[in-house]
């Protein structure tokens, strides 16, 4: 079909694109979309980093642990103290009579005078395990412990810390004292129990008579010298053919000696002794 019109000089070749479609496709840019297949060989995988496991319960106990170190290396508040120094004097000093031995340290002139220091002693329950010395040195803690709690209350905190140091001090003295004699009492309670086992196996004629002790005291005893009566024959035998005692006439007093002074012997004997009708 001709143009008509004012475009009738123009003239047009179909076979061939016009010059705007071919701007266009130079203006129209590559595709930059990769396909969705496999990754090109020369591309890196990269790898998948590592996390270390973290234990939260050990983590959080350290955290714990730490706070608590923290608070104890803390001062104590000096009520804290006051409290903890009085804790010292729970099972020595009743608690009715707190209030009584306070007001005795106060009243006096010098509170660790002799006088007071005995008379704050005698109201303590203590025990056979603490000695003379022990004592005074609980009762000069109490003394120091009252001076304390009223500097406390009268508004003087340094004399206060004062007076505790002393309360601690001599609380120490008395701890390292009883630890010691009750250590001594227990070596020579341990070597005196191990003597008695040591001369009881060294001496056949004592292991002999406690044997036989324990063989008759089914039939019971009136008194320690029945208790000899019952083994005397079975016994003289033994030392005649055993060779274990030079005068057997001494025989009945060494055993009497034993129910006497022994006190294997004497638990046995009392084990078989007769009830009073």
């Amino acid at each position: 079909m001709m143009p008509i019109g004012p475009y009738a000089s123009i003239t047009v070749n179909p076979g061939k694109a016009t010059g705007t479609t071919k701007k266009a496709k130079k203006a129209n840019p590559k595709s930059t979309t990769k396909s969705a297949g496999a990754p090109k060989a020369t591309s890196r995988v990269r790898k998948a980093k590592a996390f270390p496991d973290i234990d939260f319960d050990e983590a959080s106990g350290a955290v714990l642990r730490r706070q608590h170190c923290a608070e104890r290396l803390k001062p104590p508040q000096l009520s804290v103290a006051l409290d903890r120094v009085g804790f010292i004097f729970f099972d020595i000093v009743a608690e009715r009579m707190h209030s009584t031995l306070h007001r005795t340290v106060a009243a006096s002139s010098d509170p660790y005078s002799a006088e007071v220091l005995q008379v704050i002693a005698s109201k303590f329950l203590v025990e056979d395990l603490l000695s003379t010395a022990a004592v005074s040195d609980v009762a000069r803690a109490w003394v120091a412990y009252s001076l304390a709690k009223h500097a406390h209350e009268s508004g003087d905190d340094a004399a206060a810390w004062y007076h505790l140091s002393e309360a601690q001090f001599h609380h120490g003295r008395m701890v390292g004292d009883y630890n010691a004699l009750r250590e001594a009492t227990r070596l020579k309670e341990a070597g005196s129990a191990g003597g008695r086992k040591a001369a009881l196996k060294r001496n056949p004629l004592m292991l002999e008579g406690i044997k036989l002790l324990a063989d008759t005291r089914k039939v019971g005893w009136d008194s320690p010298k029945s208790a000899y009566a019952g083994i005397e024959s079975a016994l003289r035998e033994f030392a005649i053919v055993e060779g274990e005692l030079d005068k057997p006439e001494r025989l009945e007093a060494i055993v009497l000696g034993w129910l006497d002074n022994r006190e294997d012997f004497a638990a046995l004997y009392e084990s078989g002794k007769k009830l009073p009708v």
